[in-house]
């Protein structure tokens, strides 16, 4: 079935091969949970479907993922799909009233961290990293590695899951479709290249350097035991599983929240980039972070900076 799926999408729509595995994904979830087969006929009946979808999703941008997911199911399909547009429209109005406000949700209340706390989860990660010796390293002994590399990167460069899609290696950035991270380690230098990420189509490719001292330190000490435990050379996955396959983006989100298990919170990358923005006040860093979460200063500022009293 994914792949029949996949093949439609791929006629029918214009989206990159990320977002068609997340739409494919995404709407045989909702039918399983449903408890329906993969067909016109069990999303025809809009009101039922929404009802579902509200009374098992509290989250209003969950609401309107799983509303976009048969939006684009209609769309591959060619049929009509005005009921669930409509329905977008009117949740994406809903969201922007509340984030304008820069008021958190209850959820964001419940599951927010401050910088401090953040700080504190580092320095815990940073003291529990194994010594490497020259012998190829467990996945355990990797993943302390993964996890203080992740945590650090994201307090400096705020992404989505796009370390999930994220190569890295020594080479020069070329011919690449994906996204890439390039280091020298002998000069302790690194450069991130963004191409595929959510809003690509308006902003198109970002680079910059991975220059913050933690960042920059933690993904050294990573890329040399991804490399003692891959035994790969050139261009390789960044972030992997215990398979030493590169995760999804779906499997980043749960990968991502581990790293907080000890504090009892549900982080997500999105929660990060709100704390992170929520905490700036220098208009130029303001700028420079906005570039890289490949938003708008606007966007930057009322989404996702939230009122800290």
């Amino acid at each position: 079935m994914t792949e029949e799926l996949t093949k439609l999408y791929k006629q029918n729509l214009t989206a990159s091969d990320s977002s068609i595995k997340a739409y494919v994904g995404n709407i045989i979830k909702l039918a399983k949970d449903m408890g329906k087969p993969l067909t016109i006929e069990t999303f025809e009946n809009f009101e039922k479907v929404k009802q579902f979808i509200i009374d098992n999703n509290e989250n209003l941008t969950t609401q309107k993922n799983k509303a976009n997911s048969v939006n684009i199911y209609f769309k591959a399909n060619k049929v009509d799909n005005k009921k669930y547009m409509e329905w977008m429209m009117k949740i994406g109005d809903d969201i922007n009233d509340k984030q304008g406000a820069n008021e958190k949700s209850p959820k964001e209340e419940e599951n927010w961290l401050s910088l401090e706390q953040l700080e504190t989860l580092r320095k815990k990660l940073f003291m529990e990293l194994p010594e490497v010796n020259k012998e190829k390293p467990t996945y355990e002994t990797l993943l302390k590695y993964q996890q203080y590399f992740m945590l650090c990167f994201h307090l400096a460069y705020p992404l989505r899951n796009d370390l999930a899609t994220t190569r890295i290696g020594i080479e020069p950035f070329t011919k690449l479709t994906s996204n890439y991270i390039r280091v020298r380690p002998y000069l302790k230098e690194a450069s991130m290249y963004l191409l595929e990420y959510k809003t690509a189509s308006t902003y198109g490719k970002i680079q910059f350097a991975i220059d913050e001292p933690k960042a920059i330190q933690a993904l050294l000490w990573y890329y040399d035991v991804l490399k003692k435990y891959t035994l790969l050379k050139g261009k390789q996955p960044l972030i992997i599983n215990s398979e030493g396959q590169p995760i999804t983006r779906n499997n980043y989100t749960k990968h991502f929240s581990a790293i907080f298990k000890s504090t009892g919170k549900n982080v997500s990358t999105t929660l990060i980039r709100k704390i992170v923005v929520s905490n700036v006040y220098d208009t130029k860093k303001i700028k420079e972070l906005a570039r890289i979460m490949a938003h708008s200063e606007e966007m930057a500022l009322n989404v996702y900076a939230k009122d800290l009293d």
